[in-house]
């Protein structure tokens, strides 16, 4: 019997996600002598590095990495290292101390730092030093050692720093970046994601900056530049086990019970690596995914009759590969409203419960926070300031109207958001909440409970921008003060994006109903790092982790149009081997163009190549004649349809026409002013049948 297939329909292709590279690109990696690197200096030919463990102060050639010298000392740890042009400066503890680059000896030491001393810097006269015991940055005298000044970091995990063209350069090595730094003021002026994680040290060497990253114990030069308008930091990969728990209370059984949980899905700076889902404990199956007009994916468990006294925790178990992600806006590059999408505007610029932008002193507020700026992205951030001058962060402040939240002048990060949407909103401005849970991969088994909500500008000519009121602002703690940059995302599970209300309420992780309504429920994110390697084989299936898209299921590990389906499954699997929970089901279209695979098996085209399609080559009339072309692979037998209209019968006016590689003519003649034609391809009768 033959199988065959028409050519009338059009190729759609489907446009990977394009991921932003790190900014500035790695010159030198050298590897670190000891096994916890952690202060880098340079004394203008070599580089010396420090190790906190061994105790020790290597001077390193920095063409090849090669050991010069070592030095070995009797102190506990040392970290921070400086070049004062004739002698090094150690940090340990709340010790400085001076070593003869030389001979190692130490000729003098000063006590009485602040505590957990990390990074040192020389400016050509004083001494900068760091401390994580205070978060803060002080100037100290290399001759009496004196703390002249000191004012907070702006990290929120404060390492090396180094002095460079009247500038303090400082690491963080949470947020992966490096702050520029007025050393007068202690103002962060700008700052910088690096490419590595992990950061202690920071140098400047040979026209670059020099890094020490201590999860891959190297030495990292690199330029300070930024090449492109989104960059990424390096990617963490971690396990987050978001659960929705409750237990019956009452004396009813609780009917038609069911949960909703938010999906994660893979963006700019996540990418998801697998996902399953159970119900106390027992892997389950979504009844169903519902997507929203935002575009916003949620899982409905349903539970069924829950008894009183009967305790439910239903999980959402993803592994993701997560970026910093900040995205550099040009404000000479921000288009207009006019040329975005209309239903793009409309959509993020509607009116929401919680916003009421229609409210007078909404109104009024946006005004006063916008004034006479008509340059969308800086509107916005003038909106964002505003907001956080206006607002004080309060965790158990309850989720208010936006009116509300500026008046009272205290709000948790959700308060924020509602703010500064509503504003954003009355000023036109297209904007959306994300939500869901940071992720900390070297917090092992950390629990969080409070998960984070921040906002989404809509800024032409870049796609969606985050602001985050929260974090952005300038907060005082026992630390210090702490900043981060407009436009960066943290590392994220982002389980919600969009406007208002949806199954799951205001909520952004979970939602727990039954036939008598929403349930009091926990929820919770558990997070655990996992180790991984670009270069690896986690699942072992015999593809590298950067080329696998199923990296924790060994079943399968291609998928052409990145639907989360496998093309195939891997030599020797099937479908049941998957791992995966729900289990991967194999894609029947893996390049999502209009042809399923079995018609692209008919046809001869490619089924991962969305280019590759079976359409007609081109076609040309004249003097009552028509000719058509196509593309024609051996062993095929083609047929010509004709019909008078589109959506008549097409009759078969000539078959059996053999393949004549790459490409068929067809003549015919014009017997209508109007006419449609329809070629259909089948494979081969075999055995004459």
């Amino acid at each position: 019997m033959k199988r065959a297939v028409f050519l009338v329909v059009a190729c759609m292709v489907l446009a990977p996600l394009l991921r932003a590279q790190p900014q500035g690109e790695e010159a030198i990696l050298l590897p670190a002598p000891d096994s916890y690197p952690h202060g880098v200096t340079s004394d203008g030919t070599t580089l010396w590095v420090t190790d906190y463990v061994a105790v020790s102060l290597h001077q390193i050639d920095p063409a090849n990495g090669s050991v010069l010298q070592t030095f070995t000392f009797d102190f506990s740890s040392i970290r921070g290292v400086a070049w004062d042009g004739q002698y090094l400066w150690v940090a340990s503890h709340s010790w400085l101390r001076k070593i003869d680059p030389q001979t190692g000896i130490q000729i003098a030491h000063w006590s009485g730092m602040d505590a957990s001393q990390q990074g040192v810097a020389f400016d050509g006269t004083n001494l900068w030093v760091v401390s994580t015991g205070t978060g803060n940055i002080s100037c100290v005298s290399p001759t009496t050692g004196a703390i002249l000044f000191q004012f907070p970091s702006p990290a929120s995990s404060p390492r090396g720093i180094e002095y460079h063209d009247g500038r303090l350069w400082h690491v963080d090595s949470y947020q992966d970046r490096i702050f520029e730094i007025d050393p007068a003021t202690g103002a962060a002026t700008r700052s910088f994601l690096v490419s590595r994680g992990s950061a202690r040290g920071l140098a400047r060497h040979a026209g670059q900056f020099w890094m020490v990253d201590k999860e891959s114990r190297g030495i990292v030069g690199f330029p300070m530049v930024r090449r492109s308008p989104n960059t990424l930091s390096t990617a963490y990969v971690s396990r987050g086990i978001a659960t929705c728990s409750f237990t019956n209370t009452s004396a009813a059984p609780y009917a038609n019970a069911h949960v909703y949980m938010a999906q994660a899905e893979s963006d700019h700076a996540t990418e998801i690596l697998s996902r399953r889902y159970s119900l106390n404990g027992i892997d389950t199956h979504p009844t169903g995914l519902v997507t929203d007009v935002f575009d916003q994916v949620t899982a409905r468990i349903d539970i069924g009759t829950v008894l009183p006294g009967e305790a439910i925790v239903v999980a959402a178990d993803t592994v993701a590969r997560f970026w910093n992600w900040t995205v550099h806006v040009d404000l000479a590059q921000v288009g207009s409203l006019a040329s975005v999408d209309p239903a793009l505007v409309d959509l993020y610029t509607r009116d929401e419960e919680l916003y009421d932008i229609h409210d007078p002193y909404i109104q009024a507020e946006a005004a006063i926070a916008v004034g006479t700026e008509t340059n969308l992205f800086k509107m916005a951030h003038r909106i964002h300031d505003h907001v956080i001058e206006s607002v004080t962060y309060d965790v158990a402040s309850d989720w208010e109207k936006a009116a509300t939240v500026l008046q009272q002048g205290r709000a948790s990060c959700s308060g924020y958001v509602f703010a500064m949407s509503a504003l954003c909103r009355a000023r036109g401005i297209p904007t959306r909440f994300a939500g869901g849970s940071e992720c900390r991969s070297f917090e092992a088994g950390r629990i969080d409970t409070l998960h984070h909500r921040w906002v989404e500008v809509f800024v032409p000519g870049y796609d969606w921008v985050p602001f985050d009121p929260t974090h952005d602002e300038w907060t005082n703690d026992d630390l210090g003060i702490r900043w981060r940059e407009v436009g960066a995302q943290q590392r994220a599970l982002v389980m919600r994006r969009g406007g208002g209300p949806n199954l799951m309420g205001w909520t952004y992780t979970s939602r727990a109903r039954h036939d008598g309504g929403t349930l009091e429920s926990h929820r919770a994110v558990v997070w655990t790092g996992l180790p991984w390697s670009d270069d690896g084989d986690i699942d072992g299936d015999g593809h590298l982790n950067h080329s696998d898209a199923f990296a924790y299921d060994r079943a399968a590990a291609i998928d052409s149009d990145g639907d989360g389906q496998p093309d195939d499954w891997s030599p020797g699997a099937v479908g049941a081997d998957s791992t995966s929970v729900p289990p991967l089901a194999a894609d029947p279209n893996d390049d999502n163009d209009s042809f399923s695979d079995t018609e692209e098996a008919i046809a001869g085209t490619d089924p991962t190549d969305p280019d590759s399609v079976f359409a007609f080559g081109g076609s040309a009339a004249s003097h009552g004649a028509l000719v058509l072309t196509w593309p024609s692979v051996d062993e095929r037998i083609y047929s010509v349809w004709a019909s008078e209209t589109l959506d008549a019968p097409p009759v078969c006016v000539h078959d059996g026409i053999e393949a004549d590689p790459p490409l068929n003519t067809y003549t015919t003649t014009c017997q209508q002013a109007q006419g449609f034609y329809r070629v259909r391809v089948s494979l081969e009768a075999e055995d004459g049948n």
